[in-house]
């Protein structure tokens, strides 16, 4: 059974099943697939990530990409999705306070890496919640408000592929997160799609 809503000329609309809805006007080019980007999530021991709260921020940092959040915003299909178990690792105490722990955690298997805390990025900086190399192959976050992880993920991925900074105030990729950062555009996509 289909549903739809069609005005007709003598004002009627309705649900049915006997006659089928007009056919779509047939799109010019077809709808791009979309790029599957399977990432390895490993945390340190003492930081809290199980598999289902991983799941559920990749697939909010999916969205932050899939569907279009305003005028400025695209939709962009690339997917963001777990591979494996999450994993934990034992190398160091849960935070990043050096460019040596910096390097360490790197290194590890997985892409995502979760700890407690991330106090250098490039330099000492209290308080930092994302961290990754652009481009670079392995990203390191800490927990947040669950309304931002998915843009934070999402965010870190981003400068993995290679991007940089905007100063748009609603861009996945400003420099400051918020739950209004949602905005990418064609440049950025393409770039997610590789």
């Amino acid at each position: 059974m289909f549903c739809f809503l069609n005005t007709v000329i003598g004002g009627a609309a309705g649900c049915g099943k006997d006659k089928p809805p007009d056919p779509s006007p047939t799109p010019s080019s077809p709808a791009p697939a979309t790029k599957v980007h399977s990432l390895q999530v490993n945390r340190h021991v003492t930081a809290s990530l199980d598999e289902a709260r991983a799941d559920l921020i990749l697939r909010d940092a999916s969205a932050v990409l899939q569907v279009r959040d305003g005028p400025e915003d695209m939709v962009c299909p690339v997917e963001l999705r777990r591979a494996g178990g999450v994993t934990t690792f034992t190398i160091g105490d849960g935070s990043v306070n050096s460019e040596a722990d910096y390097k360490a955690i790197l290194a590890l298997p997985g892409q995502v890496k979760v700890v407690n805390q991330i106090n250098w990025c490039g330099g000492f900086k209290a308080n930092i919640i994302g961290c990754a190399p652009t481009p670079g192959s392995s990203l390191i976050v800490v927990r947040h408000a669950l309304s931002e992880e998915g843009i934070l993920w999402g965010h870190e991925f981003g400068h993995n592929k290679g991007l940089v900074h905007r100063v748009e105030t609603t861009a996945m990729m400003h420099e400051a997160i918020g739950p209004d950062r949602r905005t990418i555009n064609e440049a950025e996509c393409r770039t997610f799609q590789e």
